[in-house]
């Protein structure tokens, strides 16, 4: 684990009283979401965990889930909401209705930059999965090979996809992705009059 004992005991204590009304079973639901976030680097606090208990016991959010850019929606209308009744400078009704109409005419325009940011912010430094394949560098002979079994598996009425995995099993590749990147170089590799007619390698019984 990434945190030491005392810190994970403390932990242990929020989750116990946050979650002293739950069954058992929610309770190893909730320790397991919160390992994961902590794990992801992203590590949620007391008032998080409370946070998110009375959300997801308000029965207005399973209606939600369903509804994704509703619930961005109503987070940002949320704060939105909280900004505008929390400010200062707002200390008459006439200051009120101008912030009001502000808020109508020019929010539209933030909404996209708003939102792009949050997701940026939630998302950064999140752990990336790891590859199952592995790394592999054609060399141009290869990548030459590659554009014949890809067009040979083409002429035998496989789809593009099927195409790029069979081609990447056949060459032993972890990675359609290297497959396609040489696809796309195949004006260099072959010329543009070739491009037309790419000379199909034959697929081996691997690839089939």
């Amino acid at each position: 684990m990434w945190w030491s004992r005392a810190t994970k005991k403390c932990q242990n204590a929020v989750l116990d009283f946050l979650a002293s009304g739950l069954a058992v079973k929610d309770k190893q639901i909730l320790q397991a979401i919160v390992e994961m976030f902590q794990n992801a680097g992203k590590r949620l606090d007391e008032d998080a965990v409370n946070f998110a208990l009375k959300v997801a016991r308000d029965p207005l959010f399973p209606r939600f889930v369903a509804k994704q850019q509703q619930l961005v929606n109503a987070c940002l209308a949320a704060g939105l909401l909280l900004r505008v009744k929390e400010s200062s400078a707002i200390q008459s009704p006439e200051q009120l209705h101008k912030l009001l109409e502000r808020i109508k005419k020019e929010g539209p325009f933030v909404l996209r930059p708003a939102i792009r940011a949050t997701m940026k912010e939630v998302s950064k430094d999140l752990p990336r999965k790891p590859s199952t394949g592995r790394s592999h560098i054609l060399t141009l002979e290869q990548k030459k090979v590659a554009c014949g079994l890809v067009s040979g598996y083409q002429l035998a009425g496989e789809s593009m996809r099927t195409a790029y995995q069979k081609a990447a099993d056949q060459l032993g590749v972890g990675s359609t992705r290297t497959i396609q990147r040489a696809w796309s170089e195949r004006r260099n590799l072959l010329g543009n009059a070739a491009v037309a007619m790419v000379p199909p390698a034959k697929p081996t019984a691997k690839g089939r």
